[in-house]
């Protein structure tokens, strides 16, 4: 391709007293820059079949046209191109594709085609018996009916109007590169030139100082309100009606105030809301495609790019901004609407659908939610901490009655639920809200039995009762999205707080490690845990949580402890000491080692003594913790020590 033959020309720019009778004479001037190139260029380079009364016409020169060009362009500066382009030069340079398309044309270009008979555009179509399409040229044989014909002699120039460049004929992708900007630039302003020439354009509406804010509020209150009045139509009752009536009296006034006092959204809201009479008209759908145009005329609303996901993603981002920005008022409506969504809005129940109450639809909700109870669940039995009381069981309790509002659903279209089955839900349930880690550690593997349970019956009822074909709406989506975060928040919070937890036990060993000296008696003694005079032994019950953490429970006294704090440390290299790996064989042998025990050796005296030692100074009890059965030849603890998930024995 080239451009060698493209001249610009500088003309003052001058505003007519009518655009169309300028635009009128420019398409004129267009035409002849389209025929003057064919026979001055493009006849040069493609040997089409021109008609001997074309060829030996005299036609002015491309110069000369191009010339004429731009000074009709000069009178239509509402024609704009980005980077401050000649809107002329860019169409002469889309001219000079024409040569490389027609090149690559399936059969040679021929200057005949056949119009579509309804608006007389050129349609790239087969000519005669040849099946193969060839790209049009500038002569027209116009046909009507079956017999009338009328020959035209000017027709690129609705070609570059017309032609789709997805329709071009195909050529190397080197090619296609080098026309494709220049058609699609030249084909704009034509476009733009053919649609001032149509019909006279309508003025520009002028946007306010505050045009911004004003559409923030627009956007933010017309979200709001279509999220109330779903609430009201899929959960009736939800939002008590004096509520319902107010917050949708305040988000009309500030729609109706923000519309007024600008003009471009004012034409939008006049559109769409003109048939406010017709019943056929959903509000909801409305006011979705309310803000939805609102949406586009944002300034910070990005271009629509090809991947949906980015284009989605986009608009989320710019929806969140006007609802950050919006008023006070508004922010409010939108927290009590948000608030009811994941409170009060239980199970949809649109009045007169009955799709809602089948069988199929309410065990479809009860497996979401109980997926969401399941896992969160599994992952406090493998969590080493917890709050008290339960951050979360506000949400956990509005899960419940989510639930169980499946489940008298499911009862109310005759699939009755097993007794068991309702109990073993109720219970996982029961462990979320009252729970601590320990009774989980304890009690895990019931647990995760009950969870079987449940799974095996929902896969069972899922064979029987089909999947429903009604998908889950906006609201349940939030609200198990929401839930889902939550969740996935404490777990992270709980794993966080353990690693600090051992993380703050290693400092403290280095820092003991440090500090200490060989004679200090500090390093000998480390924390301690004093029991009130009178205590025994068999009061007493240490439980391994995993290889650092030991929970003490002394009757209604609990508390956790690292080896570093009851002073079973290596002063050398800060890890647990022959005491604490003594400790810890006990425990998973269930406090009594004898001579077949794996954990028996020869120094197993000495290293009992120093346990033994270091367990009264912690515990403050003068009487040996553990004792020499010599029937069974073996040591027994005096009081009660469990490995990490044992049950009680």
């Amino acid at each position: 391709m080239h451009n060698e033959g493209v001249i610009h020309y500088d003309f003052e720019k001058s505003m007519p007293s009518s655009l169309k009778k300028a635009a009128d004479w420019a398409w004129t001037c267009y035409q002849r820059l389209c025929l003057s190139f064919c026979t001055t260029n493009c006849i040069k380079k493609v040997k089409c079949k021109l008609p001997t009364h074309l060829e030996s016409h005299s036609h002015a020169g491309f110069e000369e046209a191009q010339k004429a060009f731009h000074e009709a362009l000069a009178y239509l500066p509402v024609i704009e191109m980005p980077n401050d382009e000649c809107p002329a030069c860019t169409v002469a340079k889309a001219l000079h594709t024409f040569p490389l398309i027609a090149a690559r044309s399936e059969v040679t270009p021929v200057s005949e085609i056949k119009m579509n008979g309804v608006d007389c555009y050129p349609e790239v179509v087969p000519m005669g018996a040849n099946t193969k399409r060839s790209f049009p040229c500038c002569i027209v044989n116009t046909w009507v009916g079956d017999s009338e014909h009328v020959i035209e002699n000017r027709c690129r120039e609705m070609v570059l109007l017309n032609l789709d460049i997805d329709e071009l004929p195909s050529m190397p992708p080197w090619e296609y590169e080098k026309i494709e900007h220049s058609f699609l630039q030249g084909q704009t302003v034509v476009k733009r030139l053919w649609a001032i020439k149509q019909g006279e354009p309508e003025e520009e509406i002028k946007k306010s100082e505050l045009f911004e804010y004003n559409l923030n509020n627009a956007i933010a209150a017309t979200i709001c309100l279509r999220d109330l009045l779903r609430a009201n139509v899929f959960y009736p009752g939800a939002i008590p009606e004096d509520d319902f009536s107010s917050l949708e009296r305040s988000l009309l006034e500030w729609i109706n105030h923000s519309v007024e006092n600008e003009p471009l959204l004012k034409k939008i809201y006049s559109q769409l809301f003109k048939d406010e009479s017709s019943e056929a008209t959903n509000p909801l759908d409305t006011l979705s495609a309310f803000y939805s145009v609102m949406l586009l005329h944002h300034p910070d609303m990005p271009a629509i790019n090809a991947d949906s996901g980015k284009t989605k993603e986009s608009i989320s981002e710019v929806m969140n901004k006007c609802l950050g920005d919006s008023l006070q008022p508004i922010k409010e409506a939108r927290d009590y609407i948000v608030n009811a969504k994941l409170r009060s809005c239980i199970y949809p129940t649109p009045e007169g659908n009955a799709q809602y109450r089948s069988t199929s639809r309410y065990f479809m909700m009860l497996r979401e939610y109980w997926m969401l109870c399941q896992k969160t669940v599994t992952d406090r039995t493998n969590h080493h901490v917890a709050w008290h009381p339960y951050p979360l069981s506000t949400i956990v309790i509005n899960l419940k009655h989510r639930i169980d509002a499946c489940i008298k659903g499911m009862s109310e279209t005759g699939f009755d639920i097993s007794p068991n089955i309702q109990s073993d839900m109720d219970d996982l349930v029961e462990a979320l809200l009252h729970w601590d880690v320990d009774e989980f550690s304890i009690g895990g593997e019931d647990l995760l039995n009950k969870i079987q349970s449940v799974a095996l019956w929902i896969e069972e009822t899922d064979i029987q009762v089909g999947r429903s074909l009604s998908a889950m709406i906006p609201e349940e989506q939030t609200y198990i999205e929401y839930a889902h975060q939550l969740f996935e928040k404490y777990n992270k919070d709980a794993k966080a707080a353990f690693q600090k937890m051992l993380s703050n036990a290693d400092k403290q060993a280095a820092q003991y490690k440090k500090d200490t000296q060989p004679e200090s008696p500090k390093e000998k003694n480390g924390e301690t845990f004093p029991l009130p005079q009178g205590a025994k032994w068999s009061e007493l019950t240490l439980e391994f949580s995993d290889g650092h953490v030991v929970t003490v429970k002394f009757q209604e006294k609990r508390k956790r402890f690292t080896y570093a704090q009851m002073g079973m440390v290596c002063s050398k290299s800060g890890n647990p000491n022959k005491q604490w790996d003594l400790l810890k064989a006990f425990a998973e042998s269930y406090g009594q080692i004898d001579w077949q025990n794996r954990f028996a050796s020869d120094k197993l005296k000495k290293q009992k003594q120093e346990l033994s030692k270091r367990l009264r100074e912690f515990f403050r009890i003068e009487e040996d913790p553990i004792e020499w059965v010599k029937g069974e030849k073996s040591y027994r603890c005096l009081f009660t020590i469990k490995p990490e998930g044992a049950d009680d024995y």
